[in-house]
């Protein structure tokens, strides 16, 4: 689709046409969002067939959220996360993922807290290393390491996978 799927005026009838074709073997249809309208929107598009939901949220601060994303609306995107869990409680099977960039100095105190949403909720949180463009500084990526440091002081086991060769 490219660019944020949610703010299509047509992402409804899309979505229920390609949720009609589940009858003919797809076997998964997933939204990857960090809009802030998935709450309005998230009911019917379960209903048209989605089965997961990958959201780009770089914080849980929600004073700190609009510093990130220079916008408002960390309580919608609250209430887009809380609906999602009400629909798994209620039998939805929507698979969850959140993705979080990790930036030394901005929101890398946050690391533990989103491992800690993963302890009572069905969801699952990918840590992504800032990648800086050109004319950035250098010093926002934490890297590896340093992450992995944080992970051990506070006793944190952690699988890691290889996404790259």
């Amino acid at each position: 689709m490219g660019g944020e799927p949610t703010v299509r005026r047509d992402i409804v009838p899309l979505m229920q046409q390609i949720g009609s074709l589940r009858s003919h073997g797809l076997r998964k249809l997933y939204l990857i969002t960090n809009r802030l309208s998935l709450h309005r929107k998230l009911d019917a598009i379960v209903e048209a067939g989605l089965t997961g939901v990958n959201l780009s949220l770089d914080t849980l601060d929600p004073w700190q959220f609009p510093l990130m994303t220079r916008r408002a609306g960390f309580a919608a995107v609250q209430k887009s996360i809380n609906r999602i869990f009400e629909l798994n409680r209620l039998g939805a099977g929507i698979k969850f993922k959140i993705n979080c960039v990790v930036m030394r100095g901005l929101n890398d105190r946050e690391i533990l807290p989103f491992i800690e949403l993963t302890r009572d909720k069905d969801v699952k949180v990918r840590f992504i290393e800032y990648m800086p463009h050109a004319g950035e500084p250098l010093s926002m990526s934490g890297g590896t390491q340093s992450n992995l440091s944080i992970f051990t002081a506070k006793n944190v086991h952690l699988s890691t996978r290889r996404t790259h060769p």
